[in-house]
């Protein structure tokens, strides 16, 4: 069942957001290469633009090699619309790559509430560190599927990725952080 997220800004105005989890089929993986990783975040990126007037927002993302945590935010759509396009675009891609018939992931994706600023930078902290939990790295800076590295040292967002909108949260952790 889907949820709805309200995620505060620091504007302080409320806005309709999701937390996203796809998890591959019997759990198993869903990226066998660096190219379904590129082709995927290529993908968000695409939906995003086609989505361009219904304003969503990526804040943060980590693929694993068997599910994908988004944090994803907007004012007006519901993002199962972002989802179950994102979602058709790469079961096609992977099917047709592999020779793949059916379900690709588990089940129609996962979604969180977020309430609060404070849960906002908790559910970013998670989202970055799922690698490392689950004993793929030492240190989040070492896994190259997340936007991690883009939003703590500010590195350079390959072309196809897509824009993150990760002030949002850096913006939060400078209110944090003078407190």
């Amino acid at each position: 069942r889907e949820s709805k997220l309200e995620a505060v800004n620091p504007s302080g105005n409320m806005s309709r957001g999701k937390l996203k989890l796809n998890r591959g089929n019997r759990k198993e993986i869903i990226f066998l290469d660096d190219e379904d990783y590129n082709i995927y975040l290529s993908f968000v990126r695409n939906t995003l633009e086609f989505y361009k007037n219904f304003n969503y927002k990526l804040l943060c993302y980590c693929l694993m090699s068997n599910h994908v945590h988004l944090l994803l935010k907007t004012d007006s759509k519901n993002p199962s619309f972002f989802m179950r396009r994102l979602n058709s675009l790469y079961v096609k891609y992977f099917n047709s790559k592999y020779n793949y018939v059916g379900h690709l992931f588990q089940e129609r994706y996962f979604s969180n509430i977020i309430t609060s600023e404070f849960e906002l930078i908790e559910v970013s902290r998670y989202i970055h560190l799922n690698p490392v939990k689950a004993n793929i790295v030492k240190n989040a800076t070492d896994y190259k599927w997340s936007s991690y590295n883009h939003i703590i040292y500010n590195k350079p967002i390959p072309t196809n990725h897509p824009y993150l909108h990760y002030n949002e949260i850096l913006e939060i952790i400078n209110v944090y952080m003078t407190i």
